[in-house]
């Protein structure tokens, strides 16, 4: 059983390889956590203020993030690198990647 910080987290998604487990929260940030060990690998302040969504692309190698800062960023999750930032009018209440990983 992982223990993670009740404070802010909103959700949690499993990578496809099983083996790692991605959080966000309220307060911007996205982590990135061993599921087995528990263990934090990474974390990214992804956003300003909350963060409402995110999703793992099917190959595990990129997640993307939208939050209540009308933004939805790409990142690596590997390197936490920001790939690409798509602006909207309004915030970002829900984000999706379709199954073959070429479309948000």
């Amino acid at each position: 059983l992982l223990t993670l910080p009740s404070l802010s987290v909103r959700a949690a998604r499993v990578f496809p390889d099983g083996e790692r487990l991605l959080t966000w929260a309220r307060d911007g940030w996205a982590t990135i956590w061993d599921a087995v060990r528990g263990a934090k690998l990474r974390s990214l302040h992804a956003h300003r203020n909350a963060i409402n969504a995110a999703a793992i692309f099917p190959d595990g190698d990129r997640v993307i993030t939208g939050g209540v800062d009308h933004r939805a960023r790409i990142w690596s999750a590997g390197s936490c690198e920001v790939l690409q930032e798509l602006q909207h009018a309004y915030w970002v209440v829900d984000v999706a990647v379709a199954a073959g990983g070429d479309r948000v």
